[in-house]
Parts: C-alpha cells; structure tokens; sequence
C-alpha cells in the first residue's frame, strides 16, 4: 500500500516523463498540480473512493481514475507505458536539478546520448554548445550539474540523510506487511556524511512482498534480486535488513555498530 508522498512521487516521475516526450502541456500541468494537491492531505489517499479523489480540489476525474489506481496497485497504465519506453539512463538524466526533461530529450535525439557519462562527454567536447538554443554557458551549466551530482552520488550530508531516511521509516511503517522498523547503520550512529541507508525490518511473513511494496512506491530502484535499492531521488543505496522479533534488540546492536 503507498502512502502520499509515494503517490505524489510517481505523478511527479509521469509529469517529467510526458514532458520528455512533448506531451501536452496542460496534461502535465494537471499532473504536477495533483500531486502538490496529494502532498497537502493529512488523511491516507489509500483511504479515498475514487469519487472522493475526483471531489479533491485541483483533481479533476482524468487524473482521479489514475491516482485511484496508483493507490491501489502502486503504478497506472500511463506510467507504465511512458517507463516501458525510456531507457534508464534517460530516467535517471531527467531527475538531475538543473537539466530537466526537455533538455535531456533535445540531446538525447540529436547526440544520440542515453547516459550521464554520453552527456558528460558531449559537453566537455564541445557538441552541447552547438545545439540550437544552448550556447557555451548552458552547456556549462549542464556539465556542472551532471559533475555535482556524479560527484554527490551515493553520498548525502546528515541532514539532508535524515529527510530521506525519515520518509521510507514512515512508508516501511505505514505498511501492513511489516511488523517493526527501525534505522540502523550509520544514521543510527549520527555520521557526518551517509553513504548507504540502512532499516531493520520484521516482516509479518514473507520478506520478498516488503521488497515488492519498495518496488511499487516508485521512490527506489532494486539492484539485482537481494533486499537492495538505490534512492532514485540522490542515488544513495537503501538496504533492508530482515530480523524476527526475537532478535530485535541483538540485530539492531549489531548493525548500529561501527563497521570498522
């Protein structure tokens, strides 16, 4: 089951995705404008009939059957398509602060770049400058960008760690597979600098039905078939770590201590 923000997330992720294939404007407006309206309620959207979803103001009932959807089964036909078309690099392109998906599909259909690294390469020789519309600064712009975030990746400052990690503590809590969930690991530790967020979990049952919950929130991306994901939002890995109830208090000693 996703709780708002998750919700919020995936219309967010469509509204970039029709921007990147120069959908109608006011189709994408009405996505970006219900999830601002989803980020607002105080009360579960899981909760809503579809008729009060299309009561919501700033929703009209286009979107209310889409956001009833992704209530219900955690994704909706359109953005299944749309993903089913984009490469992953693409997707990872059009979430980097200050590029955007008009840029990333201007560059991936006239340089033919499908990567961080293709785009990077084009900029530093010279063929982004030469797009229309782009110019020697933009171009720089770009690049410093994609240099941040390459460099960032994988890595966040505590406090901006903490916002991260407190939003999948409340979606893993908000789940009824789940029994218990806790932060362990270097958040647990209060670390500068965080390169992994780490969770305790007790599962009332199977394990791989938590992992398929993180699947459907749209906020992760799973890294082969193990109990780990990358945050599609900073790039910093999520671990799960299951344990029974009876070893609770031993597992969470064992993974707050320091790995060294």
């Amino acid at each position: 089951m996703m709780d708002n923000k998750s919700i919020a997330a995936s219309l967010k992720l469509g509204a970039q995705l029709l921007e990147l294939y120069g959908e109608n404007k006011f189709k994408i407006r009405s996505y970006d404008q219900a999830a601002r309206v989803i980020e607002q309620l105080e009360a579960p959207l899981t909760s809503f009939e579809q008729a009060e979803i299309e009561e919501l103001e700033g929703i009209g009932a286009n979107i209310a059957k889409k956001v009833y959807q992704l209530s219900e089964t955690g994704s909706f036909d359109e953005l299944e398509r749309l993903l089913s078309r984009t490469p992953e690099g693409i997707l990872e392109l059009i979430q980097i602060k200050g590029i955007g998906p008009k840029k990333v599909a201007q560059v991936w259909e006239a340089l033919g770049v499908l990567s961080l690294d293709d785009l990077l390469n084009a900029c530093r020789q010279g063929y982004v400058a030469q797009l229309k519309g782009w110019g020697q600064k933009s171009a720089a712009q770009v690049e410093e960008a994609l240099t941040f975030y390459e460099q960032s990746k994988g890595q966040l400052i505590l406090p901006h760690a903490d916002a991260e990690a407190q939003g999948l503590l409340d979606l893993l809590n908000q789940c009824e597979l789940i029994a218990s969930a806790a932060l362990v690991g270097q958040l647990r530790r209060r670390c500068a600098t965080i390169s992994t967020l780490d969770f305790l979990v007790v599962p009332h049952h199977d394990p791989e039905a938590v992992a398929q919950y993180l699947d459907q929130s749209g906020l992760l991306s799973r890294e082969g078939n193990q109990h780990q994901w990358l945050s599609r939002a900073t790039g910093v890995p999520v671990n799960l770590h299951f344990t029974q109830n009876a070893q609770w208090y031993q597992s969470l000693f064992q993974l707050t201590g320091s790995a060294d």
